[in-house]
């Protein structure tokens, strides 16, 4: 008995001459360790992996997308993170590719008062009452700290406040996921 390859579907021509913008996977959860200067921190990271689909490709494969994660432990940071991308572009065949890695990262700092580690204290409490923020400042403020970044070609900002005296959240996004 011989083996047939199988063909390759989604190398094949599409007729409908539509591209699409973004196409790949999503929700899929998968370790990795961040690292931030000399700190490294190993996270679970819910993942949306996609490429540019050209209007004459029926589709991209899928599969490499979960080999790629899968390759090797995968330890990222700003300065992996493009590397990491343009891989997986070219393992797809793509012109563009972008990543999305959504995953808790605890910093742990001094207290700027006691010099203790602490999750919270007066001080924090305090400067927080006399210096409010609304979600609109936090995002503004953090979306200028990553377009001044040098290597961040676009990005995603979420800022979610739980209100406290209120029966909702505040709530802002900023995309600039780069050209």
């Amino acid at each position: 008995m011989t083996q047939s390859a199988m063909p390759d579907v989604q190398s094949s021509f599409d007729p409908r001459n539509i591209e699409i913008d973004r196409v790949g996977i999503k929700a899929i959860k998968h370790p990795l360790t961040i690292v931030d200067g000399d700190h490294r921190q190993a996270t679970i990271a819910e993942c949306e992996l996609t490429v540019a689909l050209p209007a004459d490709k029926k589709g991209t494969h899928m599969s490499r997308f979960v080999a790629l994660l899968n390759a090797e432990p995968l330890v990222l940071s700003l300065a992996t993170l493009p590397d990491w991308t343009r891989r997986m572009a070219e393992l797809l065949h793509a012109q563009t590719a972008d990543v999305l890695f959504a995953m808790p990262f605890f910093v742990e700092k001094s207290a700027p008062v006691s010099g203790q580690k602490a999750l919270m204290e007066k001080y924090i409490t305090e400067y927080a009452f006399d210096h409010p923020k609304f979600v609109e400042d936090m995002i503004r403020d953090v979306a200028g700290t990553l377009a001044d970044y040098p290597g961040i070609d676009g990005y995603r900002v979420t800022v979610e406040n739980f209100e406290s005296i209120h029966n909702h959240s505040a709530w802002a996004v900023i995309d600039r996921l780069g050209a």
